[in-house]
């Protein structure tokens, strides 16, 4: 794996996905983009706010990508899910993108549910299937041991490339 280049690109709206993206970035020694929101999504109107607009079928508005993952051999997208899909500035990001992405492997942080459509709604924005996924809920990484999740999803990525 050390001749494969990797990124890592996620969107965290209270910092679950954040801690679990620069975990498996330290585990790849991978770069780590943030998708930022133009828009305040902190706090309870920010999670109401962001429900809406998913019911509505809205886009996010988001500051231009420093990283094209078309420089890297593997890019790892992480979101949490919103209302049972992947999140708004998440799926603006896979928009803004050329796509297919090279090699991608993808992970996302729930409080409970959505985990099986989101990865779905995932591999159709990327336009290929991921090399490995991980789901991780909120409760689970608030508990120790989480990073042997992280891992087992590092190792299987890795088995995966050449």
């Amino acid at each position: 794996m050390s001749e494969i280049t990797c990124l890592v690109v996620y969107y965290s709206r209270t910092g679950y996905t954040k801690k679990v993206a620069e975990t498996i970035a330290g585990m790849l020694n991978c770069e780590v983009e943030a998708v930022v929101e133009k828009k305040d999504r902190g706090g309870a109107k920010g999670y109401f706010g962001g429900i809406k607009d998913m019911l509505f079928n809205k886009t996010a508005d988001i500051e231009k990508p420093r990283f094209d993952p078309s420089d890297y051999d593997l890019t790892i997208i992480g979101t949490p899910v919103w209302g049972n899909k992947v999140s708004l500035p998440v799926q603006s990001w896979f928009n803004s993108v050329r796509k297919p992405l090279p090699a991608s492997a993808f992970f996302l942080t729930t409080k409970f549910s959505g985990i099986e459509y989101t990865f779905q709604q995932m591999t159709e924005l990327s336009g290929r299937e991921p090399a490995a996924k991980l789901a991780l809920t909120d409760g689970r990484i608030k508990k120790e041991g989480w990073e042997k999740d992280v891992a087992e999803f590092v190792e299987k990525i890795r088995n995966k490339l050449p």
